[in-house]
């Protein structure tokens, strides 16, 4: 049967596995079937661009890609060609490539399902799996580093992404990708370092936590996010335009937190306690965010008791022992050491 006019088919071999074929082009009278390759002739190449209305084509290195080749259009802009599972082969996103041009994601942005778009000196995040492109922030420079590890599953090595550290105008940042059903990415260090290299690794949280940081980050107007746990439950945030700490608990969404006001907050996890130090001094507040002290002490030592665990405050020399959730004494006296309040302590128990 006459093909009546010319189609690009992008064609798959099942061989045990599912490969990607070239691309496929009919031109001619009659028409006869060509690949569209490297090694393809010019004739036939120039055919296959004057249908698409396009000036060039470049073949994707990664033979492997859903992404095999991409065309410049007379705009000067760079279109991708992509394959979706069966269906017909077809341009990736083509009416934004009016505006955008596409790179082609290499293996490791592949497996995030990620790819960068530029559009007047500017570079944008490209979603694959939703086949859109992140416009809430442009960057003006992005750099992508990935590192080797072994697959838990085929034991191979392969390639991930390690860090995308990103800069607008003399600022750089950190971004990561999210999961299913959310934006592209979040804001994970925002954007106060000086050059790519003193900007801190990624943190890896889940989609619920990265929505809580980039919430703190608005509602209560931070800049600076400081994760104090493993899982990103515990974050210390310091007011904009300040050197101030609060700190922020929650999974999700905020449901704990400590005014921002204090020069510096540690998290002591043995009790789920908060020092909190302000112009040198220190107090603390309990596992319910309620402050027991204010920062008026010249120290702080959270004591194992044997059986149970205080909080050793030092103001002009001496100790005293305080209940770690209701700030009672523990023990009648002041110890010039905490060893002495410790044996104080113990003769008292």
């Amino acid at each position: 049967m006459k093909i009546l006019r010319p189609l690009i088919l992008f064609l798959f071999f099942f061989l045990g596995f599912t490969t990607y074929a070239q691309i496929e082009f009919y031109y001619g009278d009659p028409e006869e079937r060509y690949e569209i390759n490297q090694e393809t002739e010019d004739e036939i190449v120039k055919a296959f661009l004057q249908e698409h209305k396009a000036v060039a084509i470049e073949f994707n290195p990664n033979s492997n890609s859903r992404f095999p080749a991409r065309i410049q259009n007379k705009k000067g802009n760079w279109v991708l060609f992509f394959i979706e599972g069966w269906a017909r082969p077809q341009l990736f996103l083509p009416k934004k490539a009016k505006r955008y041009t596409f790179q082609f994601p290499k293996p490791a942005q592949e497996d995030i399902q990620m790819t960068w778009a530029t559009r007047k000196g500017r570079t944008y995040w490209v979603n694959l799996e939703d086949k859109s492109i992140e416009t809430r922030l442009k960057f003006d420079e992005v750099k992508l580093t990935s590192k080797t590890v072994q697959d838990r599953f085929t034991d191979d090595e392969v390639e991930r992404i390690d860090k995308i550290v990103v800069r607008i105008g003399d600022k750089w940042g950190l971004i990561e990708p999210s999961g299913y059903h959310a934006p592209g990415f979040y804001i994970s260090r925002d954007f106060l370092y000086n050059s790519p290299e003193e900007v801190p690794q990624a943190r890896s949280l889940d989609d619920g936590q990265f929505q809580m940081v980039e919430d703190i980050r608005k509602t209560y107007k931070v800049d600076l996010i400081e994760v104090l746990d493993d899982h990103g439950y515990y974050l210390k945030g310091r007011k904009k335009g300040t050197q101030d700490f609060g700190l922020f608990m929650g999974e999700n969404e905020v449901s704990q937190t400590i005014p921002m006001r204090y020069s510096n907050i540690k998290r002591q996890r043995n009790m789920d306690i908060f020092e909190v130090w302000k112009d040198d001094k220190v107090g603390y507040y309990n596992s319910e965010f309620e402050r027991i002290k204010a920062p008026i002490y010249d120290d702080f030592h959270l004591m194992h008791l044997d059986y149970t665990w205080g909080c050793a405050l030092q103001k002009d020399g001496f100790w005293q022992l305080f209940d770690v959730f209701d700030g009672s004494l523990m023990v009648q006296g002041k110890a010039e050491t905490l060893e002495e309040l410790q044996e104080v302590w113990f003769r008292q128990y």
